[in-house]
């Protein structure tokens, strides 16, 4: 990969953030520059347009999210444990993340970004079945979970974010996706482990 200019990352940080907080169908260029600081004539040197920007975006939050996970996850430590601090993760991650984010990364209509975020998940449960089948080796995860079923709740998860009577629930986001995060979690771990 080669090395982001001061300008490149100047741009990409405030599109990131205009995107958590707008989406990213409603932010503009011109937005987006003078978040960062930069002309439009530099935004259009270093990059084609918004949807290059947008997928470089999600690239780059997709990495770091499962960097952090995997990181997590290598840890020496219990498998509880692990899993607080995924939740942790997920919490910062979720942090003034926008409705209007969530509906354009997950009903877009470009045939690159809705791919990208479908190898990104098929991945991510890849990972996390691994780790939940090691776990339920280890007693911590319910015998009898079948995981078929953990990957169509964890799938249903991404429905229940764009269901606006859930969304209404909350004070934010953020705190929907906590609960769910919360709910998903704690309903995996072994009754036995917990005595």
């Amino acid at each position: 990969m080669t090395k982001r200019t001061k300008s490149q990352v100047a741009i990409l940080k405030a599109a990131k953030d205009c995107f958590w907080k707008y989406g990213i169908n409603k932010v503009t260029v011109a937005e987006i520059c003078e978040k960062a600081g930069v002309s439009k004539m530099t935004y259009y040197r270093n990059f084609a347009n918004k949807k290059v920007v947008s997928i470089m975006v999600l690239k780059d939050v997709i990495s770091r999210s499962q960097q952090l996970y995997d990181e997590i996850m290598s840890k020496e430590i219990d498998f509880p444990n692990k899993i607080k601090e995924v939740i942790v993760l997920e919490h910062e991650f979720s942090r003034g993340i926008s409705q209007e984010f969530i509906q354009d990364v997950t009903n877009n209509e470009d045939e690159e970004l809705r791919q990208l975020m479908v190898e990104a998940n098929e991945k991510g449960q890849q990972k996390f079945i691994h780790h939940m089948k090691e776990a339920q080796r280890e007693g911590w995860v319910r015998k009898d979970l079948h995981f078929p079923f953990l990957i169509h709740m964890m799938n249903d998860i991404n429905i229940k974010l764009r269901d606006e009577k859930l969304i209404a629930m909350y004070d934010s986001l953020e705190d929907l996706i906590m609960e769910l995060v919360n709910f998903f979690f704690y309903g995996i771990v072994s009754h036995e482990k917990l005595k």
